[in-house]
C-alpha cells in the first residue's frame, strides 16, 4: 500500500521559483543551484538533470557514477508515463519515487531529463507533475538559449585563437606579435 502523495507548498514552490534560470555566469554552477532549488521546490531527496546534447548530468546532491549510469534508462521512462513511477527495493539504487519531464520545445529532441527522486516509495502530488510541465517549456527555452551561447562562445573562442597562428608555420603570426607588442608597451608605460 502506498502512502498518500503529501501536498505541494505552493510558498515554497513559488519561492523557489521565482528567480530560476540558467542565464547567468557559469553553466555548471547555474544547472547545479536550478536541480537544488528544484528538488527543494517540489519536496524531492534529490533533482537529477540529464543534459542530452552535451552528455552530463547535474544533481542536486552528490551521487556516484553507478547511480547515475542507473538513473539514465530510468528517466526514459520516467519522462514518458504522467505520473510518480514506483520502483522496487534496490540495493544499488536510492530512490525509489520518480517523476520526470523532458525539456524539448515542441516536437522536437529533448534538450535534456529532468529527474526528481525520493528516498522513499512516496508518490509525488499530481499537481506536481502539471508544474512541472509548465516550468520545463520555459526551461527549454532558456537551456537552448545557453547552450547556442556556449557553442558560439567557444567558436569565438577558437576563432581568436586560429587568428594568431601562421596556418603553414603554426607559430603567431603578425597580428600576434602586434597584439603582444602593445600589451608590453602598455605594461612598461605604467
Amino acid at each position: 500500500v502506498l502512502a498518500e502523495a503529501p501536498a505541494l507548498h505552493l510558498e515554497r514552490l513559488l519561492h523557489e521559483l521565482l528567480g530560476l534560470s540558467v542565464l547567468g555566469l557559469g553553466l555548471d554552477a547555474n544547472l547545479t543551484e536550478l536541480t537544488v532549488r528544484l528538488a527543494r521546490a517540489f519536496g524531492a531527496d534529490d533533482c537529477v538533470l540529464f543534459v542530452t546534447q552535451e552528455g552530463t548530468c547535474y544533481t542536486a546532491r552528490p551521487i556516484s557514477e553507478d547511480v547515475i549510469a542507473d538513473l539514465l534508462p530510468l528517466s526514459d521512462t520516467v519522462c514518458q508515463v504522467s505520473t510518480t513511477l514506483i520502483a522496487p527495493p534496490r540495493p544499488d539504487r536510492p530512490y525509489r519515487a520518480f517523476l520526470g519531464v523532458a525539456l524539448s520545445h515542441e516536437n522536437g529532441p529533448p534538450l535534456a531529463q529532468l529527474l526528481l527522486c525520493r528516498h522513499s516509495a512516496v508518490p509525488f502530488h499530481r499537481d506536481a507533475l502539471r508544474h512541472l510541465r509548465a516550468l520545463a517549456g520555459r526551461l527549454a527555452t532558456d537551456l537552448s538559449w545557453r547552450l547556442v551561447q556556449e557553442r558560439l562562445q567557444a567558436a569565438l573562442g577558437k576563432l581568436r585563437d586560429l587568428s594568431r597562428i601562421d596556418p603553414v608555420l603554426g607559430v603567431a603570426n603578425r597580428t600576434a606579435l602586434q597584439e603582444g607588442l602593445a600589451q608590453a608597451v602598455a605594461t612598461s608605460e605604467r
